[in-house]
């Protein structure tokens, strides 16, 4: 995880050229994510690493706690298991379990100073 991020270049310079490293898909891109993503560069912040991800937990237990109707655990675990939440990582759902049902990793490549998928 501390692969994904610019800070890495920043420290090792060229000599992390083609390091390869795995991570969840990049959510900057997701159509989800725009307004989000344009206000935290406007105030100077990269959201990368798990800063989107982070978003969306909280975007996923205000709509369980709303859904709950009141912030007893298991009422909110329920919730959370029950329903799809709108997050900016799109629809999200939870198993049985309690794990997030997707998504996917995807492979990662640092080129010229920043990471890429490695296909591209």
């Amino acid at each position: 995880d501390s692969l994904v991020t610019e800070e890495l270049w920043s420290i090792a310079g060229p000599a992390a050229e083609g390091i390869l490293m795995t991570f969840g898909p990049d959510l900057r891109n997701r159509p989800e994510a725009k307004d989000i993503v344009a206000t935290m560069r406007k105030s100077g912040f990269e959201p990368e690493g798990y800063t989107l991800n982070s978003f969306a937990a909280v975007q996923a237990l205000a709509s369980a706690l709303q859904t709950a109707g009141k912030p007893e655990p298991s009422a909110v675990a329920a919730a959370l298991r029950a329903n799809k939440v709108s997050t900016l990582l799109g629809p999200v759902q939870f198993d049985a379990k309690g794990d997030v049902v997707g998504p996917t990793y995807v492979l990662y490549r640092w080129h010229d100073g920043h990471y890429i998928e490695a296909g591209e």
